[in-house]
C-alpha cells in the first residue's frame, strides 16, 4: 500500500483478484471490499491520525501491512 504514510488516500496494487479490509488500531473493520482487482484506491481523509492495518486476502493466502495516517 502507497502512499506510507498516508494522509487522504491510499492505493493498493493487486495483481490478482483479492478482498481488503482496512482496520483501525482497536481492530473493527472500517473498510472492507470482497472482490478487488488493479489499483484500489480508497479514501482516508476523514480518518483521525493513527496506525491502520490493511490485510489483503486471495488464492495464494493472506498478508497483513501496516499503515500510518498523519494529517
Amino acid at each position: 500500500p502507497f502512499p506510507n504514510p498516508m494522509s487522504d488516500h491510499l492505493t493498493i496494487q493487486l495483481t490478482e483478484v483479492s478482498s481488503i479490509q482496512l482496520y483501525n488500531s482497536n481492530g473493527q473493520i472500517i473498510y472492507n471490499k470482497d472482490r478487488a482487482f488493479g489499483n484500489e484506491t480508497l479514501s482516508t481523509e476523514d480518518l483521525p491520525e493513527g496506525i491502520y492495518h490493511v490485510r489483503v486476502t486471495n488464492n495464494n493466502g493472506s498478508k497483513t501491512f501496516k499503515c500510518v495516517k498523519l494529517r
